[in-house]
């Protein structure tokens, strides 16, 4: 199966299970469908036991609660500087603690997640 045939079929469940949605839970709607990274649905506003019933549905796979999360520059930039604490970087942004080091990222992998 080709990705544009594999794509549609994703699409047309995503459809189905959007109309069931929204035929058996008269107060809930559909807010976003997701195909590029994951596929998936998000319903906003939804109770407990609406979540299990939404659960039971035969091609839903999970219901995950969406969490807000908050962060701050504290904790967020030595993770992103790989634990060179800010006041050790020269201004070119290069760690002061690492001379012979070339901090250009070839070879690195890198997952970045919004928030």
């Amino acid at each position: 199966m080709d990705i544009q045939t594999y794509k549609q079929r994703i699409l047309q469940k995503q459809i189905d299970i959007k109309n069931q949605i929204e035929r058996d839970f008269l107060d809930l709607s559909v807010d976003h469908q997701y195909i590029q990274v994951f596929n998936g649905l998000s319903v906003e506003g939804i109770s407990d036991f609406e979540a299990k019933r939404l659960e039971s549905l035969p091609n839903v796979k999970k219901v995950y609660p969406n969490y807000k999360v908050h962060t701050t520059l504290m904790d967020s930039v030595p993770l992103i500087q790989g634990g060179i604490f800010a006041g050790n970087l020269d201004d070119q942004g290069a760690s002061t603690d690492i001379v012979s080091e070339d901090l250009d990222g070839d070879g690195d992998n890198e997952l970045i997640v919004g928030t």
